[in-house]
């Protein structure tokens, strides 16, 4: 980098025609300052610092303005040693923050997820023993599902009358949607849950699910919360309306 120098400019011209032009070219800050504030070019007058290396042609008037710099008094001598020190703190800054941003930047890379544990964080598409569960479930589907994998006794007809005119759709739903309810939910187990908690992802059942509400696989949501899952796969109940409105699954959530 080049010794940076002040280019003197006026504006002259008239209406759109006015333009900014060189006049005068200093090296020491301060005698640009009082040049400017010496009053002798009137107000429209400007400093523009340059390095000496961009400067590539600069045509200066030959009658230019004459100006003799006054002495530095001794509290100009201090201001300009300030800033002098200014500039090099300044340097040295940017200096610590381009090393900061580079470091950071080299984090950043390190930190990321790699796309291995990210996927980790999603479970893949379970299976019952060598096929995988059904897509969706009718009714007594249903029924059939939650008294095989519930930890509670489950009355396979009531069930059935439960959800009877609704089927239930396999789907992977964020964990963040579903809330603890059903029955199993006042039945907690920890035992339960750490049995969740180390069986393999692959052949975990889903969950029931009822308008974000987990009515079958509490232990399971709980299990895969500490498992840091950020989704899980559950039979998303789908109520079918009967002719005057009314939903067979209504009311399921009370149980």
């Amino acid at each position: 980098m080049g010794q940076t120098v002040y280019v003197l400019t006026i504006l002259e011209g008239k209406g759109k025609n006015k333009e900014w032009r060189p006049i005068a070219v200093v090296t020491d800050l301060t005698i640009a300052e009082q040049w400017q504030q010496s009053g002798t070019l009137g107000g429209n007058v400007d400093w523009i610092p340059f390095e000496v290396d961009d400067i590539r042609d600069i045509h200066v008037k030959e009658e230019g303005p004459s100006f003799q710099p006054q002495p530095l008094a001794p509290t100009g001598e201090r201001w300009m040693e300030t800033a002098k020190e200014l500039q090099e703190a300044n340097a040295e800054l940017r200096k610590i923050i381009d090393q900061m941003r580079k470091q950071m930047k080299r984090q950043g890379k390190s930190s990321a997820i790699p796309k291995e544990a990210a996927a980790d964080k999603i479970p893949p598409k379970p299976m019952e023993g060598s096929k995988l569960f059904a897509e969706t479930l009718d009714a007594q589907g249903l029924a059939d599902f939650i008294e095989t994998y519930a930890a509670y006794p489950v009355d396979n007809e009531f069930v059935y009358e439960l959800y009877r005119g609704s089927h239930a759709v396999l789907k992977l739903v964020p964990i963040a949607d579903l809330r603890e309810g059903g029955r199993d939910h006042n039945q907690q187990s920890k035992k339960n849950e750490d049995k969740y908690m180390k069986q393999d992802l692959k052949t975990q059942p889903p969950a029931v699910v009822e308008n974000g509400e987990v009515m079958d696989g509490n232990h399971r949501l709980r299990a895969n919360k500490r498992r840091g899952l950020t989704h899980m796969w559950c039979y998303v109940v789908m109520n079918e309306e009967t002719p005057n409105g009314d939903s067979d699954a209504e009311g399921s959530s009370q149980d």
